[in-house]
């Protein structure tokens, strides 16, 4: 398994921190976090963000069991953060970490950064900060599914890769449709016809965690029942307590719009963990479907 840079993909509970951590030990490596919520502050029960510490010396890193792990619990649950933000970030990453003789290992379940690290992105029209706020409104006004249906109309394809709980890149979609008159689906399959014949700068080796359907069923009930029971309604609660709106990106990912309901009495304590179960399993069978279709992965249970 030579290479320059090792990646562990995989749906959600399929067991990719456990496999990165074993690899770290062995190559000698410090992990890179491709996941799009474990990059949040005070966001630690729900997104499975692997328990750490931070060190205090003169260059903090984030460190697992003694495996430094970068890219992660760095951001305000306010701000936002694309996969161009990423993908520089976590070059930066890698060659620091080349740079020290150590070995670089990717490890998430977020496809799109993994994509825009590896391949680069679609040369997309810039954001129009007077389209976005007008997208976001309606979404306010109307609802998420009602921006998702709009969606569904003028781009399909995206339509169909994006939940509508992912407010963020729904109004990206959106946006750019509205910009440039061409949708966001179309846009990438004319960037990744340029990059058909363009040469690899870097090689990747990509290893696929997914233990199969049932297992990762039984996986998510359980991790879904524990993050309840180990205080995601607490986290949440108290995160808001310190003035980070509802719809802060960091609040907008699995399972926290489902806290966020019950913690406003929309959803009972029941319904949580039902609503909590189902959202994740289906989010674990899109995953599943993506890495096999976009990526060339070398699969392993």
């Amino acid at each position: 398994m030579n290479s320059d840079v090792l990646a562990i993909v995989g749906p959600t509970a399929s067991g990719k921190t456990a496999y990165a951590l074993r690899l770290a030990r062995e190559r000698r490596g410090e992990i890179i976090s491709v996941d799009s919520r474990q990059v949040y502050r005070d966001l630690t029960v729900g997104t499975a963000k692997p328990m750490g510490t931070w060190t205090k010396d003169s260059r903090p890193v984030y460190s697992v069991e003694d495996v430094p792990h970068h890219l992660i619990d760095f951001l305000s649950p306010a701000d936002s953060f694309s996969a161009a933000a990423f993908a520089a970030l976590a070059q930066e990453k890698i060659q620091d970490i080349q740079a020290r003789g150590n070995t670089p290992i990717l490890a998430g379940g977020t496809g799109f950064y993994f994509k825009a690290l590896m391949n680069g992105l679609a040369p997309l029209p810039p954001a129009h900060p007077a389209v976005r706020a007008e997208l976001q409104a309606q979404a306010e006004t109307h609802g998420r599914p009602f921006l998702h249906a709009e969606l569904s109309t003028v781009d399909p394809e995206a339509a169909a890769a994006i939940p509508i709980n992912n407010i963020q890149r729904v109004v990206r979609a959106l946006e750019v449709y509205r910009v440039s008159g061409k949708p966001l689906s179309q846009w990438h399959r004319e960037h990744r016809a340029a990059r058909a014949a363009a040469p690899v700068k870097k090689h990747f080796t990509v290893m696929g965690i997914d233990p199969g359907v049932d297992v990762l069923k039984e996986r998510i009930t359980a991790r879904c029942a524990a993050m309840l029971d180990g205080g995601m309604i607490e986290e949440t609660r108290a995160v808001l307590a310190q003035g980070i709106p509802a719809t802060s990106p960091g609040l907008s990912g699995l399972g926290y719009p489902r806290v966020i309901a019950y913690l406003n009495g929309t959803l009972g304590k029941d319904q949580l963990l039902h609503f909590l179960i189902q959202d994740t399993r289906q989010y674990a069978k899109r995953q599943r479907t993506w890495f096999r279709t976009q990526m060339d992965v070398t699969w392993k249970k």
